[in-house]
């Protein structure tokens, strides 16, 4: 395995102590990774077809993650995502984030979607929410009624979804590049 890691920070606070410092940042934080040969694995049962994930077949070409990317802007100790973004060989992950840096309150939610449609998905948005030491992982209000409805017409849905839909490149190069918009401003 191997890739590249990119970390830029630029941040700006006063505060009388230390403890106190990110209560009252200003800035941005951006991160992102391009890994080589890191396989997607697990990670893929949360999007793509559920009934042909399992077992791989020799022939199939291993799925890979091809980036992963979080930049974050942050006013007054109020951390807001400007970008979160995964993307792999055969899906990609988008995101939302706000975290207080004086409270200490986070809030994340985050939605798989197969590049190619895909029959019998479990697609299901999840959030993670609470206070740094005590916070609930969970499925996004709505997201299992979503998820059962797309699983249930997914037969009816996705030959239509294939025909007129365009595949999103498995490199995730254009995606990725997209995604950290930041870096080439």
């Amino acid at each position: 395995m191997g890739g590249w890691l990119s970390l830029d920070i630029d941040l700006e606070s006063r505060a009388q102590s230390l403890d106190t410092i990110m209560h009252h940042a200003n800035g941005y934080i951006d991160f992102a990774i391009v890994p080589h040969d890191f396989e997607a694995g697990l990670f893929e049962l949360w999007a793509v077809n559920l009934l042909a994930a399992p077992p791989k077949v020799d022939s199939e070409e291993t799925s890979v993650v091809n980036c992963a990317v979080f930049q974050f802007d942050i006013k007054d100790g109020k951390m807001k995502e400007n970008a979160i973004f995964a993307d792999t060989t055969k899906m990609q992950v988008g995101g939302k984030a706000k975290v207080n840096l004086k409270t200490r309150e986070v809030y994340l939610a985050m939605a798989p979607k197969a590049k190619k449609a895909e029959f019998f998905s479990l697609a299901t948005p999840i959030q993670v929410k609470g206070t740094f030491t005590n916070y609930k992982i969970g499925v996004q209000p709505g997201g299992l009624l979503g998820t059962a409805v797309r699983f249930i017409t997914s037969p009816f849905v996705v030959p239509i979804q294939r025909v007129f839909t365009e595949r999103a490149a498995a490199d995730g190069k254009a995606a990725c590049s997209a995604a950290m918009h930041r870096w080439h401003e």
